[in-house]
């Protein structure tokens, strides 16, 4: 199976967010890219010690874009993530950034269909 490259995702999600600073990006980097079930408490806490409301748009679309649409073996775990973060508004614009992901997808060039047998 071949993904989709993130640049397609990217091209057609909004980029309407304020962008943090190299060192939040960083450490926001740093949690998804090192949580596991055994430590999620301690990465929600981790996360939620640096994230500014205004940041919320750029972690929903990191996670849909460069972690959940290319990891998905974590989908379940980034679930558990934005459960146990409860920031609903956050959750939402996962949801939303979910769904733009998928528009795009189904509008790209690039996507191959099937036809499936009748």
């Amino acid at each position: 199976m071949q993904l989709v490259p993130s640049e397609t995702l990217l091209g057609a999600i909004s980029a309407d967010h304020a962008i943090p600073d190299e060192a939040v990006k960083d450490k926001i980097f740093f949690v998804f890219n090192n949580v596991s079930q055994q430590n999620l408490d301690v990465k929600v806490a981790e996360l939620k010690a640096i994230l500014a409301p205004d940041h919320w748009s750029f972690v929903a679309q990191h996670l849909v874009i460069n972690r959940a649409s290319v990891e998905p073996n974590f989908h379940q775990l980034y679930l558990q993530f934005l459960d146990r973060l409860n920031l609903p508004k956050l959750t939402a614009m996962a949801l939303d950034t979910t769904y733009a992901a998928i528009k795009a997808l189904l509008k790209s060039p690039k996507v191959m269909f099937s036809r499936l047998p009748r």
